[in-house]
């Protein structure tokens, strides 16, 4: 059998990562801070684009308090900002380059991967060797964990980053509650480690991070949160969304200027590049903003209880259900979320607020925010001279299907500003204690 080299032809159909869509997905997920900064640069090297700054308005008669703020207060890097700092000082090729620049700000409020390698490949149309590439250069950059498909990958990757060989660090993922609560001889028996390794596998187990973003401010020029989306309730008492104007101008192409430089052979080349990315900046922007309105409005009709008073905290809500509702990737919903804040009755809140992660890594798992509504729910019904500890608020949520730890449970109830158990009881005995004391008291007069 002989191997000779040939030649064929062959037809196939694949998406690509066009110039139009990389520009399309990175504007997508930049705030408007950066992407007010992004069109300044355009513009200033496009003679085609067209600039028509925003209204000032009626009530814009000179800067407030919160403009002076923000301006004089010391800016923080953002995560994105950080990371592409740290890969223009890689030598990576164009492609890949392109690619962990876009993940950069693609990442989720934790650092994480919006999606597992293989489906940000099918959704960009790259070849997933290039997507693993690209999110490799990303996981090489500081902080450690950074860029993790899960939890699990970025505590193992946190602790490889500290000196410890990967197969212990795999080894001793299920062990790190007992490495850090201190109970070394039981995590010293499950690895066959000596005491000293035990001794640096506690220490660097106490160093762990969930959230290797946390250091960082939010996406943005300033990490200042502003709102980009206004809710409201009509007459009829549905909650509407618009889009805020301010802050962001509109763009368009110079046609006549256009016209003149075609007419010129020599510009004419020039003029026709300019053209096409003029075009595809206001194609990208005018998707931007599209999608930001239709995720808006999506997410207004399903938190409608809560919008309109009818209950006090948001639904459960994940980015899957938004994204079947609008024919969205779960990837792109996340996107358009990061970062972005919606005005409701003057507050900002976080659009990443309505999409709580799970309370396991269960695929079933319910909310966090469930979670929490649900123990709230168990100390309000608890008799009051016997609380609920958390292992047993831990052991009622496992009855009815929710796998968490103690130590989650004590978490979640902090965050709510309920007391321990001990306290609880202390302030029934007293209540206990005053309530015949009050009943007895003579009223005045007597």
């Amino acid at each position: 059998m002989s191997l000779s080299p040939r030649l064929r032809l062959r037809q196939s159909q694949r998406l690509a990562l066009t110039p139009g869509i990389r520009l399309g997905m990175r504007v997508l997920a930049m705030p408007a801070t950066e992407l007010a900064e992004l069109i300044a640069a355009e513009a200033e090297r496009n003679p085609l684009l067209l600039v028509e700054e925003p209204p000032s308005g009626p009530v814009a008669r000179g800067p407030s308090a919160f403009d002076v703020a923000t301006e004089t207060v010391a800016q923080a890097d953002s995560l994105g900002t950080h990371l592409r700092r740290q890969l223009a000082q890689m030598p990576l090729p164009a492609e890949i380059a392109a690619l962990a620049n876009w993940l950069s700000g693609d990442l989720d409020e934790r650092g994480f991967l919006p999606a597992p390698p293989a489906e940000l490949a099918a959704e960009l149309g790259s070849p997933e060797p290039q997507i693993a590439a690209a999110v490799a250069a990303l996981q090489a950059c500081d902080p450690p964990g950074i860029a993790a498909v899960d939890l699990a990958d970025c505590l193992t990757r946190q602790l490889i980053a500290q000196g410890v060989p990967p197969q212990r660090a795999a080894a001793a993922l299920p062990l790190l509650p007992r490495l850090i609560d201190g109970e070394s001889a039981g995590a010293a028996t499950a690895l066959g480690a000596g005491t000293e390794e035990i001794a640096a596998l506690a220490a660097a187990a106490r160093r762990l991070t969930a959230n290797p973003a946390a250091g960082f401010v939010a996406p943005g020029a300033d990490g200042i949160l502003r709102p980009e989306l206004r809710v409201w309730l009509d007459p009829a008492g549905r909650p509407q969304v618009e889009r805020l104007r301010a802050g962001l101008p509109r763009l368009r192409l110079d046609a006549g200027l256009h016209a003149r430089a075609r007419a010129d052979s020599r510009a004419r080349a020039y003029t026709e590049s300019q053209r096409q990315a003029a075009e595809r900046l206001i194609a990208a922007i005018g998707f931007r903003n599209d999608t930001l309105l239709a995720v808006g409005a999506a997410l207004a009709e399903a938190q409608a209880a809560y919008f309109t008073g009818m209950e006090p905290r948001p639904a459960p809500l994940s980015r899957q259900r938004i994204a079947e509702t609008l024919g969205l990737h779960p990837a792109t919903v996340g996107r358009v979320v990061a970062g972005r804040a919606l005005d409701w009755g003057g507050t900002a809140l976080p659009m990443a607020w309505f999409f709580p992660p799970p309370a396991s890594r269960e695929a079933d798992s319910p909310s966090s925010l469930a979670v929490q509504a649900r123990i709230a729910a168990l100390v309000r019904d608890e008799p009051p001279a016997c609380p609920h500890s958390d292992a047993e608020l831990a052991e009622r949520l496992a009855q009815e299907g929710v796998d968490i730890a103690r130590r989650t449970v004590a978490k979640y109830r902090k965050c709510m500003n309920i007391p321990s158990s001990r306290i609880r009881r202390r302030s029934a005995v007293r209540a206990a204690i005053r309530a015949p004391a009050a009943s007895h008291r003579r009223p005045r007069g007597w």
